[in-house]
């Protein structure tokens, strides 16, 4: 009779965490299911925040570069992307970081992600000076 009470006790026990998974499990899906249809307001959200954070390490640190006409070193290119994540993150304050965190899967992967947006944009921005440039001094000296 006392193994019966117990294998009992065992089975709701075991029910229960099964129960209490599958309930996790469809509050995740539902809050992946919410960055589905949510995305253009999250991306909205990111692209303010990302435009704001580029803008400030782009003025504060790599216009000097622009200027001089001096190519960044990897090292410190590397550096101010960091940076950049890290404004970035900071601009957009914590809840918002964890959100962003929770919809590309991890911090590191949300920081990975940050670091090449910099990288692709002072690419493009690069390729964009130096194509004005091109054109400028095509139309100065009369060439087509």
């Amino acid at each position: 009779m006392v193994e019966l009470i117990y294998f009992l006790v065992l089975f709701v026990a075991i029910e229960s965490l099964g129960i209490v998974g599958l309930y996790f499990r469809s509050q995740l899906s539902q809050e992946r299911s919410k960055f589905v249809v949510d995305f253009p307001s999250y991306k909205l959200v990111l692209d303010y925040f990302l435009e704001r954070a580029y803008d400030i390490v782009n003025k504060d640190r790599m216009l000097l570069y622009s200027i001089e006409a001096i190519k960044v070193d990897d090292e410190q290119f590397n550096e101010y992307a960091k940076d950049f994540a890290k404004l970035t993150m900071t601009l957009m304050g914590p809840m918002l970081q964890k959100e962003f965190s929770n919809l590309f899967g991890s911090e590191e992967t949300f920081f990975s992600n940050l670091m090449e947006f910099f990288s692709t944009k002072y690419e493009d921005d690069a390729i964009r000076k130096t194509a004005i440039d091109g054109l400028m001094s095509g139309d100065m000296t009369g060439e087509k």
